[in-house]
This record gives structure tokens, C-alpha cells and sequence, in this order.
């Protein structure tokens, strides 16, 4: 899924990440990337990631979180 994303950030290093968010429900990740806007310009965005759970408290997905810190 993360593949057919078309916002130009490189997925291959989030997938650690996000696989991360899965195995140890309370940690958070944290990772900056090198990306390009919808504009054509270079930026740095800054991922965190966190578990998302659903309602009994099991690991349902990961919640990304994107900024532009550039």
C-alpha cells in the first residue's frame, strides 16, 4: 500500500518504522526524510509514528504523523 502513495516521500525508510509500531505498541519512532513537495521543491519532513489500536487496546495500524521541517 505504502508503494502506490504518490506524495513524494521515499516509503522504503518508513517501513522499518511503521513495522516498529506493531511490535512494541508504546514506542513512538521518529525519522527524518528527504522528500519532494507538489511543487517540485526539496524538502525535509519529519515522520513520527505511533501504534493506532482499536478498542479492546490490540494494535490495529500505525498512525503517521508528516511535517515539513524545511
Amino acid at each position: 500500500f505504502l508503494g502506490q502513495l504518490d506524495i513524494g516521500i521515499p516509503v522504503d525508510g518508513l517501513k522499518p518504522l511503521i513495522g516498529n509500531a506493531f511490535v512494541d505498541a508504546e514506542a513512538a519512532g521518529e525519522l527524518s526524510v528527504e522528500a519532494v513537495n507538489r511543487r517540485g521543491k526539496h524538502v525535509t519532513v519529519r515522520v513520527t509514528c505511533t501504534s493506532f489500536r482499536g478498542t479492546e487496546g490490540a494494535v490495529t495500524g500505525a498512525l503517521l504523523l508528516m511535517e515539513s521541517v524545511t
